[in-house]
């Protein structure tokens, strides 16, 4: 996955596979999770990411972090 900067961060193949594993894992979070976690992968911001969506700020933190928290699990 490229950032919106241009970087990537799977130089080598064990980083390739971290990286697939974790857009799987992020592929059954529900649709709001999904979308957050992904735009924040590609370098977005949380700002960004709510002005991208029409949410307050507030409620795009909150989506992140029970992103975050359902990743963990």
């Amino acid at each position: 996955m490229e950032s919106h900067n241009g970087a990537n961060g799977h130089g080598t193949p064990a980083g390739q596979q971290a990286t697939d594993m974790l857009l799987a894992s992020v592929d059954c979070l529900r649709e709001a999770r999904q979308r957050v976690i992904k735009l924040r992968l590609e370098g977005f911001t949380l700002e960004e990411i709510a002005g991208m969506n029409g949410w307050s700020y507030d409620k795009t933190c909150a989506i992140f972090s029970r992103g975050l928290r359902d990743l963990k699990q």
